[in-house]
């Protein structure tokens, strides 16, 4: 009996191990400590076909998706829901969308410092490339 308890304890140790692994930042990258700090008032440009993402976090934790922008009469910028994040060696940004969707992110900037971010997620998979403009711009 012990085995069996111990061999189930053994299989959720490597459940758990994946899930970690899943979430850890690429080779090459290292993870962002100061979410908050690196997304905020920045727009997240992101491309994963077929989707294409521009969407600008607000301090408030508004999350804006650009579109075309304010001016546009077909495909305005409006918001979409909201975001938060944690700071610290287990840093994250989750995105909480208007129609119920929720996705968390970790992100990953390079180790030199230079280029793109990796959002990395348990649930949505990995986004490369990802850039981040000053302010409320389009990508």
């Amino acid at each position: 009996m012990k085995t069996a308890w111990q061999a189930a304890l053994f299989a959720l140790g490597l459940c758990l191990g994946a899930q970690v692994s899943a979430q850890s930042c690429p080779a090459g990258t290292i993870r962002v400590t100061a979410v908050g700090a690196t997304l905020s008032n920045k727009t997240v440009c992101a491309v994963r076909l077929p989707d294409k993402w521009q969407e600008f976090h607000a301090a408030s934790g508004t999350l804006i998706d650009y579109k075309k922008g304010l001016a546009d009469p077909i495909d305005p910028t409006k918001t979409v829901g909201n975001w938060t994040f944690i700071d610290g060696a287990s840093g994250t940004v989750t995105y909480n969308y208007s129609g119920g969707s929720s996705y968390t992110f970790a992100v990953c900037r390079p180790q030199d410092g230079f280029g793109s971010y990796n959002f990395v997620s348990l649930t949505a998979g990995t986004i490369n490339n990802v850039t981040l403009k000053d302010g409320q711009v389009p990508c």
